[in-house]
Order: C-alpha cells, then structure tokens, then sequence
C-alpha cells in the first residue's frame, strides 16, 4: 500500500496516510512568516504621504491581497494559494 496525504488537516486521515507530507508544516510556517512581513512592510509604506496615485492603487492591491482577515476564518492571506510572482 502507498501511503497518501489528506490535504486538510481538519479531515480524519485514514490509518497509511499522514497529514502532511514530511517537512510541508516547516515550509507553510516558513510561507505564513512571509506573508506577514510583506504584509508589515506594505502597512509602513501606504502610511507614506509621499506616493503617487499610482503607488497608492498598487499598496492597497498588496494590502488587499496580504491580509488574513478577509479569509472566512480570519486566518489566511489570499496570497498564500494565489502566488503575485506567478
């Protein structure tokens, strides 16, 4: 038998399969650290007075696209499945 994944850690994994694959919960810890730093960053610019209408449109783009309390559960970035370097 192979052993699989169960994408959402809320389901019950089945006895052969593991929540995550080895080493997926250090790298998704690594992506939310990232997500709130660039998060961070781009509050501290749009505090700004000096940026121009087309840099206000892009930091409220970032703003919008970084914050977790949109999500349903207040707790994930849109960013964190829809990647901008993409």
């Amino acid at each position: 038998m192979t052993a699989g994944y169960a994408a959402d850690s809320d389901l019950a994994v089945p006895p052969g399969y593991s929540a995550l694959p080895p080493g997926a919960a250090d790298e998704i810890r690594a992506v939310e650290e990232e997500i709130d730093r660039t998060e961070a960053a781009a509050l501290i610019l749009a505090g700004n007075a000096g940026l121009d209408p087309y840099q206000k449109i892009t930091m409220l783009g970032k703003l919008l696209l970084f914050d977790k309390t949109l999500s349903v559960n207040r707790n994930q970035a849109c960013v964190f499945c829809h990647m901008p370097e993409t």
